[in-house]
Parts: structure tokens; sequence; C-alpha cells
């Protein structure tokens, strides 16, 4: 409507002296243009995103409306204001996260980040947590290993408070039905830590359970056998 008719295009365009979007990485094509033809000539539009948090794809959404934003205007008429400074993750949570950037990209990947992001280091504003934020577990570790490291991590989060009981944690998997799943379950309910896991598959497998059904069915055994 607002491009084929000029009349509701200018009416639109009275109401809005200065446009600000959020987000706008996650726009998609329509919604750009829609933005352009608002802004017209006055090119009064701040727009501010995160490259590397496109998560709307499966909707249109492009990361491209907020690489290629700079290209729209002539060489002085865009201003980049670069903001490098995170202040809501841990110092050990930015730091990982800028060398996972750099180290998946390169010929060892075939692919190369800078067409797909700006060129940037995050520094994180500051750091109180005493306790460590990110654990690394490589696929070839001990098991017994990352099981320590993990179960260090979760009681050292509740010494320094930072959480007040364990119902505050919550582990993410693909599948809650791997061995190596279920083995890490036990070992934390093996140390005082009990685990919550319904679609794992592991209720049948607790002791107490097999017990109690052992006894139902030696009692309807017994009563059977009378």
């Amino acid at each position: 409507m607002i491009s084929e008719n000029e009349n509701v295009l200018q009416e639109l365009k009275s109401r809005f002296k200065y446009i600000m979007i959020d987000e706008y990485q996650d726009t998609n094509y329509i919604q750009e243009q829609l933005v352009f033809l608002l802004v017209g000539e006055d090119k009064n539009v701040c727009v501010v995103g995160d490259d590397d948090q496109g998560l709307y794809r499966f909707r249109g959404a492009t990361i491209r409306n907020i690489l290629e934003f700079p290209n729209k205007f002539k060489d002085v008429e865009c201003k980049v204001i670069r903001l490098v400074e995170n202040y809501r993750s841990n110092s050990d949570i930015v730091n990982f996260y800028n060398t996972w950037m750099n180290t998946t990209s390169g010929k060892k990947f075939s692919f190369s980040w800078d067409n797909f992001r700006y060129n940037k280091t995050i520094e994180p504003f500051r750091s109180n947590v005493k306790s460590p934020a990110v654990i690394k577990i490589s696929s070839e570790a001990d098991e017994s290993e990352w099981h320590e490291k993990l179960l260090n991590f979760v009681l050292e989060l509740k010494s320094q408070n930072k959480i007040s009981n364990f119902n505050q944690i919550a582990f993410l998997f693909k599948s809650v039905k791997n061995i190596k799943i279920k083995n890490l379950a036990s070992y934390f309910e093996d140390n005082g830590i009990n685990v919550y896991s319904p679609r794992s598959d592991m209720f049948f497998e607790r002791s107490e359970v097999r017990l109690v059904i052992g006894i139902f069915y030696f009692y309807f055994l017994l009563m059977f056998v009378l």
C-alpha cells in the first residue's frame, strides 16, 4: 500500500520524525523495505542489533540487513558505532565466545566469519563471580573427569550463593537417553544431588523402584498361588 499509494505513504511519514529499530538482525526483506519507505529522503533512522544473534531465519529474517545497512547510504551519511562491551555475561563466557569465534573460522573449517559478521572482539564489563562460568568438556576426555568437573562446578555455584538450591540448575542435552547422560545423572546422585529426568527412562532402573516392583510382583504371585 505505501509503495503504490503516495498519499498513504506521506500520511505515515508525517507521523514519524525519527525511526529507531532494535534487534535489526532479525528483520526480513519486507520489513527492511517498509523501513526505508517510511524513512525516505530524511534518512533519520537508527538501527541496533547483533549480527552474531540472528535467530529468526526460519521466518525470513536475514543478517544481511544489518551487515549491509551502511551500504544503503553515502559514505558520510551513516555512522557505525561498535558496542563491544558486554554488560550481561561473566568474563569467562565472553572470553570463551571470542575464542570460539576465532577458532571456528579459517582453512580448517573452510569457512570465514568475515563474510557473515562484523569483525569485533567483545570485552566483559566486569567479573565478580569467583566460581568458574564456563566448562569446556572434550569428547575425548575421560568420562569420570568431566563428571567431576561438572559436579565441582555445580557445588561451587552453591557455595558462592549463586544458586540457593540445586533445583535452579538445568542441563540441556540433545537426548537424555544417551548412556553418557545416564551415567552423569547416576554420578550426581551418588554424590548427593538428586536428578529429575523423566524422559531418560531411568525411573525403572532405580533400585528403590525395582524393590517396590519386586514386592508387588511377589505379593501378586503369592496371592495367585494361594
